[in-house]
C-alpha cells in the first residue's frame, strides 16, 4: 500500500471523499502529490505530458512582443515586473527574457514562483544567467508580494486546480465523490456552485447537466491582481472546442505517459 493510499483508506474511514478533496491530496500533498515529487512530469518520454514550452521558445518570444506593447502604453514603467505563479521549470521566464531586448528588456524583472522544489531547482539552471544579472528572481510561491507594475503570466496553471464535478440528473444536484465502496455521486446541498450553474441554464436544465467548480480559483486570482497596479494578466491554456466541453459528462480529464486514462 503506498502512503497516498493509506491516506485516502484513512480519510473514507471518515465518510466519502469530494473529488476536489482527492483530487488535492493527489496532485498537492506535501509529502506524496504529483507535483510535490523530486522528478518533475513534464517532457517527453517517460514523462506524463509536455507543453508548448517543450516545443521551442516562440511562446516566449510572442509574449515578449505583446509585452512589450504593454510596457509602451504604461509609459516605459522602470521595473517592468513579470510574475509567473506556477511556473514550474522557468522555461517561460527564460524564453520571455531571451527575447526581451533594448530598453524594454533592460527593464523587465522576471519573478518565478512555484512551490514545487523540483520545479525551483530546474528553474535555477534554465534562469541562471538572468538570475546572475538580477533580470529574475526566484520567490517562495506564498511570498508577500509589493504592488507593481508589469504583467501576471500563467501557463497551465489553473486547470490544475483541485475542481468539484457537479450533475443534475433531472431532479436534483449532485457531486462525484469517492466512497469506500468506490466513485459515486451523492446528494448535494445548496451551495454557490448548483446556484451559479442554474443562474447560468437560461435556456433550463437537462439531466447530464453540469461541471467542475473550482472554489479557490477566485480567490486566487484576486489575491494575485491586487498587486497588479496596471498592466496585463494573461493565462495560457489549450482545451478543446465548446462543443466538446459541453458533452454530457465531458469534464475532468487525467492523463498518465500523454495518453487521457481517465
Amino acid at each position: 500500500m503506498t502512503d497516498l493510499k493509506a491516506l485516502v483508506e484513512a480519510r473514507l474511514a471518515k465518510g466519502p471523499l469530494p473529488a476536489a478533496e482527492a483530487m488535492a491530496l493527489a496532485l498537492y500533498h506535501p509529502e506524496f502529490g504529483y507535483y510535490r515529487r523530486a522528478a518533475g512530469p513534464w517532457g517527453f518520454e517517460g514523462a506524463d505530458y509536455y507543453t508548448a514550452l517543450d516545443l521551442g521558445p516562440l511562446l516566449g518570444e510572442a509574449l515578449a512582443a505583446r509585452l512589450e506593447r504593454a510596457w509602451e502604453r504604461l509609459g516605459r514603467p522602470d521595473p517592468f515586473v513579470v510574475l509567473e505563479p506556477g511556473a514550474g521549470r522557468g522555461w517561460l521566464g527564460r524564453d520571455l527574457l531571451a527575447a526581451a531586448r533594448g530598453p524594454f528588456g533592460a527593464s523587465l524583472r522576471y519573478l518565478h514562483r512555484d512551490d514545487n522544489p523540483a520545479a525551483a531547482a530546474a528553474a535555477r539552471i534554465a534562469l541562471a544567467p538572468y538570475l546572475e544579472s538580477g533580470r529574475a528572481r526566484i520567490g517562495a510561491q506564498q511570498e508577500p508580494l509589493e504592488p507593481f507594475r508589469g504583467a501576471i503570466l500563467s501557463n497551465e496553471l489553473f486547470d490544475a486546480l483541485p475542481a468539484q464535478p457537479y450533475r443534475w440528473d433531472g431532479e436534483r444536484w449532485s457531486f462525484e465523490a469517492l466512497t469506500a465502496q468506490g466513485q459515486a455521486w451523492l446528494p448535494a446541498d445548496p451551495c454557490e456552485a448548483v446556484d451559479w450553474f442554474t443562474s447560468q441554464a437560461e435556456g433550463g436544465l437537462e439531466a447530464g447537466d453540469g461541471a467542475p467548480w473550482c472554489e479557490d480559483l477566485p480567490g486566487r486570482v484576486r489575491d494575485l491582481a491586487g498587486c497588479l497596479e496596471a498592466g496585463l494578466f494573461i493565462t495560457i491554456d489549450y482545451g478543446h472546442t465548446a462543443s466538446r466541453v459541453l458533452d454530457k459528462g465531458s469534464d475532468l480529464r487525467r492523463y498518465k505517459g500523454h495518453k487521457v486514462d481517465g
